[in-house]
């Protein structure tokens, strides 16, 4: 019989979250300025291959509110188990 493996999900080493109000508003009125969310993604290390056959993994990651909109979501890095993104994604909530 044939053992199957659960891998875990993949959680990145470093992810930021605040409001990046003084890029967004003028200086004046960033003390009023709310609903705005800068994510942040740095990077990640040891990530486990889910290929099947082996190969290194293509990883990215996805960030969702409550597990239903997406968020942010970082570009795929082909075939490496320590990934770099430096990225900065902004959200804006619908009003």
């Amino acid at each position: 019989m044939a053992r199957r493996s659960v891998r875990s999900p993949f959680l990145p080493t470093q992810l930021i979250l605040q409001p990046p109000l003084s890029s967004l508003v003028p200086r004046s009125t960033t003390d009023t300025a709310i609903g705005v969310l800068e994510v942040k993604l740095d990077s990640a290390r040891g990530i486990k291959s889910t290929k099947l056959g082996g190969g290194a993994p293509d990883p990215y990651v996805s960030v969702a509110i409550a597990g239903k909109q997406e968020v942010a979501r970082t570009k795929t890095m082909p075939s490496t188990y320590n990934p770099q993104w430096n990225e900065v994604s902004l959200w804006r909530p619908p009003l």
